[in-house]
């Protein structure tokens, strides 16, 4: 596992989320401020908001989903190995 993380290829971070017009990273703020609006708008109000539970398992799988995106030529490689020993 520590591999992957020091073989990854870091200087294309930028690059990956730098792409797009507009850029990638400008888009994930604005989903999030979007959601944070609502979250807070719901609260204030009173209405239910989602459990925290839930909440922190929403963001670990947003969190997960993001490293496969930038680690996937790894683990595919890493996937390839496996199967070779087996």
């Amino acid at each position: 596992m520590i591999e992957f993380i020091q073989n990854a290829p870091w200087h294309h971070i930028q690059d990956f989320f730098s792409n797009g017009n507009p850029p990638l990273l400008v888009r994930l703020l604005i989903l999030n401020t979007i959601f944070f609006a609502i979250y807070a708008y719901r609260r204030a109000r009173g209405a239910p908001t989602m459990n925290d539970k839930a909440a922190i398992r929403v963001q670990s799988l947003l969190i997960a989903a993001n490293g496969l995106l930038l680690f996937e030529p790894e683990i595919r490689n890493g996937l390839k190995y496996i199967d070779r020993l087996i």
